[in-house]
């Protein structure tokens, strides 16, 4: 729907007063709307370099088509940006658009490009030598004077986290823009001393390091952070504490974030460059943890500000959940940001749908190390035992030049095959797994890496008759490997940030760059074993458009002995559609089996997308999903701990393979979604309320309610 505009003159700003968007009344003299002001008046120069570009015969059809496509990206960038100066934070709609790290990324890219081509910059440059140049330079000349009043205002009040860093690269662009538009033979810019003018050396030397000092991209010098000021508030504000005694309470029971922990996480340090894709990297790993309601990255001037709000982080737990008919629940206690240092601990009772369990965990983000990750799990289960322990440091962001983890895992259980929604053999499952994996980083930059990547695996595994049919004889169910791989692996970095998607109130990151990984490796014979091979490949990426982003993901794993064994072909694409309130999602997903282990099974049922269902309703070796579902959020944070709403939406799914052959199933209904805002995990309640269309195996039809944490899909 475009924007309509009934009347021009509204009377409301003759007193000096104008309204920022949500309605605030504010000084028209305020450095908000000084910087806004400055940003429109930069897009107007702006529109007259286009309509010179237009207008002028010099230059080639292809580079007038160039620059005018250049500029008017920009413009409209520069409306996002006016916009999001014109709106305090508090009202800030979660659907409106900002400036990303992403529009910095472009501007250095075209910096680079159009750079290129330009002869060496031996003195400076004076501002002429044709319209469209002028033009240009004055605009460089207006976003800096803009750059300025959004510095004095981010000192003042909260902006956008790349706002300065994008008019601090647009000016550089703009430079470089003018340099390029005057290389046309209509225009020719006039250089200082050296260049004709009667000028002593040490005028124009100084004249040059003037202009530098100004900001254009011919030095190409990134400015250097200063310093790094950390600001952790509780998970309620001041203001809210003060209003509600429980508020609190929560604080006071609540150990804040340590900055000394939110600085072990940070991706830079006083005296590296001032890069913005370093500091929408370092914001996006902060929520990945999980213990913040939002964190925020972003610099003012050379000095970078992270911002953190603690989430709600000791959870004593008491849930109950009914997935596909069967009813589970755990009690237990679970502490994420253990003296606010962002390791772990928990412990607890849990019935699940095949087994009960008492666990304890305990994790450590930073042991002994930054990034060093540590943790370990132990369960006792009603039919056995699981204990694993992993530690190492990941490719915790995209240029950290190696990686080295290990991991060990015992389980000693009881594994169950259904056919026909009934249980129909039960095996004990004895396995082993020792694992050395890691990568060194081949080449790529700040946006992209290339890694090579290997592992040393030893995988036991030991079937044995429980009841019913035993397990099959031979090596499928006594199985030992020794795996030594290698392989490859691209990352791309190209994210995107929004919220009200599979979350309410959070912010939530996608990234839809190309990533893809490879590996391959061999296994002596062990046993009745032969030699071994075995593969793996995934691959994951993205694309935006107008009211939303697609995603899709790939995997693919088998081993190899005379023909695949346990191979797995996976996909899975989705759709998200955002408008206003509203959210419009699509998904598709496979998954494919050949010569599958004997303990393995794809099922369709209530827990893999068709909720109407109950677990285990349809065993096989292959099947097929798709769901839609419009969720709308209805009522935003009130009590300031939690939000609603609601969604509709339908299942499919095909089933084939033995050993029930071919199935299809299908479901409609409605579902509430309660957002608790303040909760570090497990912040989204559904509740869901599906009709069976088609019967299952059994014939059941009807109603079935579920519900649990996170979206269904």
């Amino acid at each position: 729907m475009g924007i309509r505009i009934n009347r021009v003159y509204t009377r409301g700003g003759d007193g000096g007063e104008t309204s920022l968007v949500g309605g605030p009344r504010i000084a028209k003299d305020a450095i908000r709307i000084q910087s806004y002001g400055t940003v429109d008046e930069l897009n107007a120069i702006l529109g007259l370099a286009r309509t010179a570009n237009h207008e002028s015969p010099g230059a080639s059809d292809e580079d007038r088509a160039r620059l005018d496509a250049l500029l008017t990206r920009i413009q409209n960038e520069l409306f996002n940006l006016g916009s999001d100066l014109a709106t305090l934070p508090q009202d800030r709609h979660p659907k409106q658009p900002v400036i990303e790290a992403r529009h910095v990324t472009f501007h250095e890219e075209t910096i680079d490009a159009m750079n290129e081509g330009l002869p060496e910059l031996r003195s400076f440059v004076l501002p002429g030598g044709g319209w469209v140049s002028a033009f240009l330079h004055q605009a460089r000349t207006v976003c800096r004077r803009a750059e300025r009043l959004v510095t004095t205002l981010a000192r003042q009040e909260a902006v956008g986290p790349h706002a300065l860093v994008y008019l601090n690269r647009l000016s550089d662009l703009l430079f470089v823009l003018g340099r390029w538009a005057a290389r046309a033979p209509r225009e020719r810019a006039a250089l200082g001393a050296g260049e004709g003018l009667t000028r002593s050396p040490v005028a124009g030397w100084c004249g040059l390091l003037a202009t530098l000092a100004a900001g254009p991209a011919a030095a190409q010098e990134r400015p250097t952070i200063s310093t790094v000021e950390i600001r952790p508030t509780d998970v309620f504000t001041n203001e809210e504490a003060a209003r509600f005694f429980l508020y609190r309470w929560a604080n006071a029971l609540h150990v804040r974030t340590k900055p000394s922990f939110i600085e072990s996480q940070l991706l830079f340090r006083p005296g590296d460059p001032l890069r913005a894709e370093i500091l929408a990297e370092t914001e996006r790993n902060l929520r990945a943890f999980g213990l913040f309601r939002a964190a925020h990255v972003r610099a003012e001037g050379t000095r970078v500000v992270v911002e953190t709000a603690d989430a709600w982080t000791l959870l004593i737990r008491g849930s109950l959940s009914n997935n596909g008919g069967v009813s589970e629940y755990s009690l237990g206690a679970e502490e994420y940001n253990l003296l606010g240092l962002g390791m772990q601990f928990g412990f607890g009772f849990a019935k699940e749908a095949d087994r009960s369990s008492r666990s304890l965990f305990f994790a450590d983000p930073n042991l002994f190390a930054p990034h060093a990750a540590f943790r370990l799990d132990a369960t006792d289960l009603s039919d056995g035992q699981r204990f694993s322990i992993a530690y190492g440091r990941p490719f915790y962001a995209i240029e950290v030049p190696w990686a080295l983890e290990g991991f060990l895992n015992r389980s000693d259980f009881d594994t169950k095959l259904y056919a026909g929604g009934e249980e129909s053999a039960v095996w004990r499952k004895r396995q082993r797994i020792a694992r050395v994996s890691g990568g060194t980083r081949l080449g790529g930059d700040a946006l992209q890496a290339d890694r090579l990547i290997g592992s040393v695996e030893w995988t036991e595994v030991r079937l044995q008759d429980k009841d019913g049919p035993p397990p099959p004889d031979g090596s499928a169910s006594n199985r030992r490997f020794l795996f030594v791989s290698a392989g490859f692996e691209h990352v791309g970095s190209e994210w995107i940030t929004r919220r009200q998607v599979d979350k309410l109130e959070r912010d939530e990151d996608f990234n839809l760059a190309t990533t893809f990984r490879a590996e391959a490796g061999l296994s002596p014979p062990f046993d009745k074993n032969a030699v071994e091979g075995r593969f793996a490949a995934a691959l994951t990426s993205g694309t935006s458009f107008p009211q939303g982003f697609a995603l899709f993901s790939g995997t693919a794993s088998t081993r190899l002995e005379a023909g695949v064994r346990n191979a797995l072909v996976g996909a899975d694409a989705r759709g998200y559609v955002l408008t206003g309130p509203w959210a419009f999602v699509g998904r598709i997903g496979t998954l494919v089996g050949w010569h599958l282990d004997p303990e393995n099974q794809i099922e369709l049922d209530g827990a893999t997308g068709v909720r109407g269902y109950r677990l285990h309703a349809v065993s096989g070796d292959r099947r097929l999903v798709a769901n839609v579902e419009a969720r709308v959020f209805v009522v935003p944070e009130f009590w300031s701990i939690l939000s609603l709403g609601f969604a509709a939406f339908g299942d499919a799914g095909y089933s084939w393979g033995a050993p029930d052959g071919f199935w299809h199933l299908a479901d409609a209904g409605i579902g509430l979604r309660i957002g608790i805002t303040r909760a570090s995990k497990n912040n989204l309640v559904r509740i869901d309320v599906a009709r069976v269309l088609h019967p299952d195996p059994q014939g059941r039809t009807g109603w079935l309610i579920s519900f649990s944490s996170g979206q269904a899909f």
